[in-house]
């Protein structure tokens, strides 16, 4: 295996994309995905849904801390993506109805 000491190392890099932060998400899930990420020393790229009125992602009690932590969010990873105003998802079925 010595020859394989010859070729040069090929990083790969890969973006990791956190989606749907809101103040009612499933907040046990993403501080334990957050905590998996920070101890490997990755920097997701994270989604906020300012204000998400979709019933479906309403997880959680209203986190009323949850601009801290958009702002720590942002100290850490630089940048945030920010997903649309207003969020209501709406099926097909009742718009058509």
């Amino acid at each position: 295996m010595e020859f394989l000491s010859t070729f040069p190392l090929i990083m790969n890099k890969y973006l990791i994309r956190l989606d749907d932060a809101c103040p009612t998400m499933d907040t046990s899930k993403w501080q334990r995905m957050e905590d998996i990420l920070d101890n490997c020393g990755v920097r997701p790229m994270i989604g906020v849904i300012p204000a998400n009125n979709d019933q479906k992602q309403q997880l959680d009690a209203f986190d009323h801390n949850f601009w801290d932590k958009v702002k720590n969010w942002e100290k850490k990873v630089g940048q945030l993506l920010f997903m649309g105003m207003i969020i209501v998802l709406s099926l097909m079925e009742e718009c058509e109805g």
